[in-house]
């Protein structure tokens, strides 16, 4: 579209073949009613727009454009396409699967494990890895400019240039006020039964229980997490000492530089996306510090007093930009602008980040997961190992389904 997702996205050569943009002579406003048109309460199969490119030239040509925006294909996903794509096994597609994939940059042997895979879950893995791989998917240099911009201004705390963890804490969908997924209240309520019990604690007082998860179910997921600087010292020999006086001031000194060094490797830089930001540092608040002013991962249940034994140690960024549609009720485009950027520098944030601590429950969830697909190697595929692997330390999911399900599911 005309100065509309060109302006975020690059379009790379080889996947438009160099074909011009078609339909130059349609604006914005036409583009949208075709979308609003296309909806698959009117019409039970999507409807191709016929345009003319390069109108007056030598090279004009007739274009079918298929006009569609983020809920038209949600909907006509579930309406029709995920029946020829998964179910209407007496119709084959008009490609084979090997090709999809050579068109998305996969190597002769890439294409042919991708041609071999039934799985609705495994093709989605395998194609979302060749995605983020090809680059097909590339931010514009004044995009990524601003984003950087933006980080230093509203994110200075965070360096990019070291390690650091991510948590993702989406409540907007989950709670149970909201009606937009009825897939992650069930695993909230369940949280909650296991607690206390929902509905008996709703009934009786509804302030025993929050309708959320809570923030310290998240940082639980670093329990089975060794820390920085753990060893195993079972195979020292402890009968080392030959008798003679080896604990100097001097050896003194160096161990107590060890034992500081450890200590801030201990602590785990973590970067916090939430849209209930407020919220989430208060009941970081309320967690157990060391003496320095660390967070500390609590060993005690969530109903009772908090303390912790555990190594871990956190320190915890968030951004501290605020939408100026939170403030004024409306937004100008600049604001508006501005909000995009910082949506997606979270996402760029919790992409890179070593270890990422979320859930699939939501789109941004699981588009984040898809950027950190990377493909596996083909001998690796062959030795029977997953086709695709994480790009950091791991995912974690703090609740819900352990692997997220392909768009629509």
């Amino acid at each position: 579209m005309p100065h509309g997702i060109n302006r975020l996205i690059k379009h790379p050569a080889w996947l438009s073949r160099q074909c011009s943009v078609p339909c130059e002579n349609i604006k914005y406003k036409q583009w949208d009613l075709m979308r609003l048109n296309n909806n698959a309460t009117i019409s039970q199969t999507p409807h191709f727009v016929k345009c003319r490119t390069n109108i007056g030239k030598a090279d004009e040509l007739e274009s079918n454009v298929l006009v569609m925006g983020g809920n038209e294909i949600h909907n006509y996903f579930n309406t029709f396409y995920k029946k020829l794509m998964f179910f209407d096994r007496d119709h084959p597609p008009s490609l084979p699967g090997a090709e999809w994939a050579i068109r998305l940059g996969a190597s002769k042997t890439e294409s042919q494990i991708f041609s071999t895979l039934t799985n609705e879950y495994d093709i989605y893995d395998y194609l979302g890895a060749l995605i983020v791989r090809s680059g097909l998917l590339q931010l514009q240099p004044w995009i990524a400019r601003d984003i950087k911009a933006f980080i230093q201004q509203y994110i200075p705390d965070l360096p990019l240039t070291q390690k650091y963890d991510s948590i993702h804490i989406r409540r907007g969908a989950t709670s149970l006020t909201s009606i937009e997924n009825d897939e992650a209240k069930r695993y909230v309520v369940k949280y909650w039964e296991t607690k206390r019990g929902y509905y008996k604690c709703h009934e009786s007082n509804p302030f025993l229980c929050v309708n959320y998860i809570p923030f310290v179910h998240y940082l639980r997921q670093y329990e089975d997490i060794p820390c920085n600087g753990d060893e195993d010292d079972s195979d020292k020999d402890e009968d080392s000492d030959n008798g003679e006086e080896e604990e100097t001031e001097d050896n003194e000194k160096d161990i107590q530089e060890t034992e500081d060094k450890d200590d801030d490797n201990n602590v785990r830089l973590v970067y916090i996306a939430s849209d209930d930001r407020t919220e989430v540092q208060s009941e970081i608040e309320a967690l157990p510090k060391d003496s320095d002013g660390y967070t500390l991962l609590p060993t005690t249940d969530e109903d009772r007093d908090m303390t912790s034994t555990s190594c871990h140690r956190f320190k915890f960024i968030f951004s501290s930009y605020i939408p100026q549609d939170r403030i004024a009720g409306t937004s100008s485009c600049e604001d508006r602008y501005q909000q995009n950027i910082a949506a997606v520098a979270d996402l760029m944030i919790l992409s890179k980040s070593n270890l990422f601590i979320g859930e699939y429950n939501s789109n941004w969830g699981r588009l984040i997961r898809t950027f950190r697909l990377r493909m596996n190697d083909k001998f690796k595929i062959f030795n029977g190992e997953s086709l695709t692997y994480d790009s950091g330390e791991g995912m974690k999911v703090a609740w819900g389904n352990e692997r997220q399900s392909p768009p629509g599911w």
